[in-house]
């Protein structure tokens, strides 16, 4: 039995997948398997990969999404511990070894995580990605419940937790990592390596986000966590209210700049249900009722006038 399962999902990406599994055939820990599950490429993936067929195992199924492609994964997993790197993104060498430290000490810890560098292939966008972020470590789930700060190719999970909480959503299309790590931080300490351990690749693909999507599925995220520990989101007390009233107010944004207006005042009146003391939706909601042209108007004469009395 290996030590740790590292599942690769793919779909598309064979331009990506040789320095994806060659950072992970150069780990300094080598106690792991490698399970690529293909969702469907209909690219040279399979050809990409005939050289790994010694030291992979590849399981190919119709294209169901990303939380599908990982559950596929885990269910044929041997290992103690479980590791997720996106075909497009790469490791560096200590990954294993370091994280494999850190959780393996503590048996209440369920998640180890570590930052990451952006990059677009040949150079580095980001020198860190939690540089901004306050970083938790220990029992974390009213942190997380703000906003997530774990960084996808840098996890590490005790294969254990995933028979208490469940596997990945698949009805979710987005933030299917987040909701999973709510609910392990809902019953297992988080632990953090302080080093750079994953290159996060930036190119089209990933870049040409529908922020729409992203904001309604963490709004689906919030609400299905809220309904499964109640006793959590009593003790959480106004946050509830503060993270369903930021949510609903971005969510409300982005509709109005895909020209939804009338759905955007919807979710600016939830906005305002959430935290009916808060100014900004109310301000958002008038002037979503003159429309998107009104609406970006009034938007730019609030900006000027700002700059000019700052």
């Amino acid at each position: 039995m290996p030590g740790v399962s590292v599942i690769v999902p793919t779909y598309n990406y064979a331009r990506f997948l040789d320095p994806c599994l060659e950072s992970i055939f150069a780990q300094t820990y080598g106690d792991f398997e490698v399970i690529v599950v293909d969702d469907g490429s209909t690219d040279d993936t399979v050809e990409v990969l005939r050289k790994y067929e010694d030291r992979i195992r590849y399981i190919y199924q119709e294209n169901m999404g990303l939380s599908a492609a990982r559950n596929t994964g885990i269910k044929v997993s041997t290992g103690k511990y479980l590791a997720f790197l996106d075909s497009d993104d790469i490791w560096l060498p200590l990954k294993l070894e370091a994280q494999l430290r850190v959780i393996s000490e503590d048996s209440d810890v369920g998640i180890v995580f570590s930052d990451a560098r952006a990059f677009d292939g040949k150079n580095v966008l980001r020198e860190s990605i939690l540089k901004e972020e306050r970083i938790c470590t220990g029992h974390c789930f009213r942190r997380l419940f703000m906003g997530n700060f774990l960084v996808m190719p840098t996890v590490m999970i005790r294969k254990k937790c995933l028979d208490e909480v469940g596997l990945f959503d698949e009805t979710l299309t987005a933030v299917e990592d987040y909701d999973l790590w709510l609910r392990i931080s809902a019953h297992y300490k988080i632990g953090y390596v302080d080093m750079m351990l994953a290159m996060y690749r930036v190119h089209p693909s990933n870049m040409s986000r529908d922020y729409c999507r992203l904001l309604d599925n963490e709004i689906r995220v919030i609400r299905k966590i809220v309904e499964l520990f109640p006793e959590r989101a009593r003790d959480l007390g106004g946050r509830v209210h503060r993270r369903f009233n930021s949510l609903y107010t971005q969510y409300g944004l982005e509709l109005v700049r895909k020209g939804d207006v009338g759905q955007a005042m919807r979710s600016f009146m939830n906005a305002i249900i959430e935290q009916p003391w808060r100014v900004r939706p109310y301000y958002y909601f008038m002037a979503a009722m003159t429309g998107k042209r009104g609406f970006d108007a009034l938007r730019e004469f609030k900006r000027s006038w700002l700059r000019l009395n700052q």
